[in-house]
């Protein structure tokens, strides 16, 4: 049997991290990430307490990490136009995103909102999140206002709350009629 060579051992290491991840995951969803604990992550994931505490040094540091890279993969979807506004091609490709985001991977997506959910991790999500996600909300007060609408924060505001709702029900309901809900989602705002 040969020796392994430095590319399988940097598979190896990401396979252990990635598994790490997904079984946090899964155990801060289910049981809470308070309820969970770092023996229960490692045997869950198929690695040793100490080799976990080598990717990550605390529970705390984990949480992070994956709240960081759920929401970058997510918020890489969305595009930024370079000019700093939206057309109602770009506002349109941002429904279509945020419904596709959810479509596109139920399971994690069911996962991430039943962690964000979480009254101690939605304060951590929220200072994580926020200064991330300002640049797309700048982008749609923008848009409101160039469209005319009187009170463009507060018509983000509500179009926010509304896009949360759906990707809620197309979480909680696999016959949610989602061509439907968008269609309407862009009539009411692109004025169609």
């Amino acid at each position: 049997m040969s020796p392994r060579s430095k590319q399988q051992f940097e598979d190896m290491r990401s396979k252990s991290r990635d598994n790490i991840l997904e079984a946090a995951l899964e155990l801060f969803a289910g049981e809470s990430f308070h309820g969970t604990s770092v023996s229960k992550i490692a045997n869950a994931a198929g690695v040793s307490k100490g080799l976990m505490y080598n990717y990550f040094p605390s529970k705390e540091s984990l949480l992070d990490t994956l709240l960081d890279e759920m929401t970058d993969k997510m918020l890489r979807r969305f595009e930024i136009p370079e000019d700093g506004h939206y057309t109602d091609e770009q506002f349109e490709r941002f429904i279509d995103t945020s419904f596709e985001v959810i479509q596109d991977d139920v399971k994690h997506a069911k996962l991430f909102f039943s962690l964000i959910m979480q009254p101690r991790v939605t304060a951590v999500m929220m200072e994580k999140m926020m200064p991330r996600v300002m640049p797309y909300i700048e982008l749609l007060n923008d848009y409101f206002e160039r469209r005319g609408y009187p009170n463009p924060p507060a018509t983000t505001r509500c179009f926010s709350a509304m896009i949360d709702g759906l990707q809620m029900h197309l979480i909680l309901d696999s016959n949610f009629p989602v061509d439907e809900a968008r269609e309407a989602l862009k009539k009411q705002y692109l004025n169609r």
